[in-house]
Formats: structure tokens, sequence, C-alpha cells
């Protein structure tokens, strides 16, 4: 593999990043340390290494989206399923598709219904169930709950008359519950509470993806049913920009309207009981993408200065290029910092390692090659572990825009770790 810093790939670089890798190895065998598992994609396919100092071996072609399943010896991604090894892989559905919780148990959504494929089977003669989306799961994985369009007639232009439908099933049942049906507005899941008792759920009126595009109002909903209530915030439809607190009934959000992530957005903790709504970042900066410490005392996140007002893509980017990782004590006790500050990149997408020791984020440089890097805690050691990530069409000008700001980074890459959340692929 050959990486590239700023446009010149040559021995020096790899030099120079093999001797980081090298320290890190040394530091990491003193101190008997192992940080999971990485899959990512590169423009030649899938690539998977053992962190911090494993060495990156090739196990597909072709993949789109990696997600490690519960035990990490496969990785589905849209298409197919392989071994984390390399040592085997089947076709699978080119479907939205998700792991059952603690099972390396596949669960697709086709036109057909919910497909569940198992290694037990070669994954092949699929457990069907119709009727069912894409399943949002409990932590335990014994049930589940999808959304769906029901139609209920025609218009007076011939148009169809939808209801949209929230419904809740036990994995093993043939039966199923529904929580809410609305006409002309789609519930769009996003997870339970972890006491299991709500549902989290986006409510998209009118079926309409431009105004989804835009935010969509959060809302909570009895697991046995009941009344809806709404959470008080509204967010970007993106995994990546919520997270649910490992300890406590806990949200955190990437809180405000509009799909301009460079502007009006900060980092906001919602009380999943009370429905308090806190935030911890200011309104003078743009601040997204929040990851819990395991502890679930800290939070790291994305922040840069907000741009004056108007703003576009354009005028953004140098705004966007001053992206940093920061901390902020959930408590309050002590006020947020920023733990990267290398001014040759923009920094995105934290991850902490199960034990708390490391954080894995993205980096982006001048010539638009992203890359995964990993460094401590406090922001100590940052090493690049991965060649430039095989990222999505839509970048332009100096350090990218993306999607009015946003780049799919979970698109590219998945990391083994037992306290991140099974993301759809």
């Amino acid at each position: 593999m050959r990486f590239s810093f700023f446009g010149h790939t040559g021995t020096m670089h790899r030099r120079s990043f093999l001797l980081s890798a090298c320290a890190l190895a040394l530091r990491s065998r003193a101190a008997n340390l192992s940080l999971g598992t990485i899959a990512y994609l590169q423009a030649d396919g899938l690539w998977v290494r053992s962190l911090p100092d494993g060495r990156p071996r090739k196990v597909a072609t072709g993949a789109k989206t990696p997600r490690f399943s519960p035990s990490g010896e496969w990785i589905a991604f849209d298409g197919g399923v392989v071994r984390s090894d390399g040592a085997a892989s089947a076709p699978m559905p080119a479907r939205a598709s998700v792991w059952v919780p603690r099972q390396d148990v596949l669960a697709i959504a086709t036109n057909e219904g919910l497909s569940l494929f198992s290694p037990r089977t070669g994954w092949s003669n699929p457990v069907k169930r119709k009727g069912v989306g894409l399943p949002v799961f409990n932590g335990d994985g014994s049930e589940f709950v999808y959304s769906n369009a029901v139609r209920i007639g025609t218009g007076p232009g011939g148009e169809p008359m939808r209801n949209g439908q929230l419904s809740r099933t036990a994995l093993g049942s043939t039966e199923s519950q529904t929580l809410l049906s609305q006409y002309l507005v789609l519930p769009i899941p996003y997870r339970w509470t972890r006491d299991s008792r709500c549902i989290l759920y986006w409510k998209d009126p009118d079926f309409s993806a431009s105004v989804m595009a835009d935010g969509l109002d959060l809302f909570r909903v009895p697991a046995a049913g009941g009344q809806a209530e709404p959470l008080g915030v509204t967010t970007l439809v993106h995994y990546d920009l919520l997270a649910l607190s490992p300890i406590g009934n806990e949200l955190a959000v990437t809180a405000g309207d509009l799909r301009e992530t460079y502007e009006n957005k900060r980092i906001a903790i919602v009380d999943l009981d009370s429905l308090a709504l806190r935030y911890i970042t200011g309104s003078d900066a743009s601040a997204m993408a929040p990851a819990w410490s395991p502890d679930g005392r800290r939070i790291a996140y994305v922040q840069a200065p907000a741009p004056p007002l108007p703003a576009d893509n354009v005028t953004a980017i140098p705004y966007m290029a001053r992206r940093r990782i920061w901390v902020a004590d959930v408590s309050g006790a002590t006020p947020p910092h920023a733990i990267t500050s290398d001014n040759r990149y923009r920094d995105e997408e934290p991850l902490w390692s199960a034990d708390g020791t490391h954080i894995l984020f993205c980096r982006f440089d001048t010539n638009g090659a992203g890359t995964l890097w990993i460094m401590g805690a406090g922001g100590e050691n940052p090493v690049q572990v991965s060649g430039a990530l095989a990222l999505k069409n839509g970048f332009s000008g100096l350090y990218g825009y993306g999607f009015y700001g946003y780049i799919d980074w979970r698109g590219t890459f998945d990391w083994h770790s037992a306290t991140e959340a099974s993301y759809p692929v």
C-alpha cells in the first residue's frame, strides 16, 4: 500500500508512516494493548487491520458500507458478506441490511420483506418474513420495530393515499403490534432507549426526501404502545450525528435544522426520562457528531467556527477546514477543549475505543484524501492507520465540502468495538 500526503507519494512519506506505526507498536506491546479491528474501503477494495499495529489485509473487492457482525468474525457490505480474515465470502441481496444484536445473523430488507441470513446455513435458504421493513432491534435482539407505508386508498387526482406506520414484533413471531399510524407521515425509527421502554424516531411529513434533508423532529413512543411525545429537538437524519449514552437514559444529538452542517449546529443532551434539553456547545461555533466515552462521562465531537451569514458551501470551506476533535465533560466540571490541532488537516468522526483509552477519527487533507487515524484519548500521539478511503463523490475545493459539509465517513469504515451501535449497511 502507498500513502499520499498533500499530493506527494514516496519513500520518505511511507517511511515516516511506518516509523510512526512502529513507535505505536512498541507502546502497544509494552502495555499489552488491543484496540479491536477496523474494516475500511479503499479504491481497490475492502481492507481489514487490527489496531493499533496489525498488518493491513485486503479481504474483498467492490465492497460498500462495511459492518462487522457482533462477534467480529464476519463483515457485511452492500451486496455481500466476507469473513474478517478473508477466508470465505458469499453474495447477498444488494439491499439495506443490519446485524441482529448478539448474533451473527444478517437481516436484509428486500421487496418481499425481511430475510434473515446466517453462516450456520452457509448464507443460503434465508428465513423470510413478509411485509416487514428494515428492522431496528432492541438491545438483546429479541424484538424490533420497523416502518412501512400502507396504501389506504386513492386521492381525487389518482394519487395514492398512504399511512405511515411504526410496528413492533418479536424476532421469531409472525404477529406485529402497530405503535403508530398517521396519514402522509412516515415515522423513521432511530433506536430503542437503553431500558427498551421507548422507541425514538423521526417524523417525516408527506414522505418528503427534501424536507428530511433539512432535518426532522425527534419523537419517542412507548414500546408498549401509547401517546407519542416530541423530544423538543430537530436533527439531521444521519446515525452518526446522534448517540445514546452507554450508561444512562440520555441521548446526545447534533441539534439544529437545515442541511448545512457548517452553521446552526450544536451538541445537546436530551434526558429521555424528563425530556429536559441542555446544550454543551455554544451558538458561535458549529458542532456535530457526538460520541460518548464508555463510562458516559465525556463526549467527543467535531467543532469549527461558524462562518458569517449568509454562507454557502464555497464560502464555508475555510471554516470547515478548521474542524477539530473536541472533548466535553458531561457534568460541566471542566470546559470543553480541542484535542487535535494540526492545521494541515480537517478532523471529523470521533469514536472511542472500548476501554476509553483511545479515539479513532477521520482526517481530510488539502488534496481531498480522507484517512483514518488513532490517538490517545487526550489527543496524544496521532497515528495514521489507513490509506486513502474510498469516499463518495461530492467534494470540491480546499478540504472539500461533501453534502453541505456532511461527509458519509461511516459508509467507508467500521470498527469492531463493544461500545458501538450496529448501523445499517
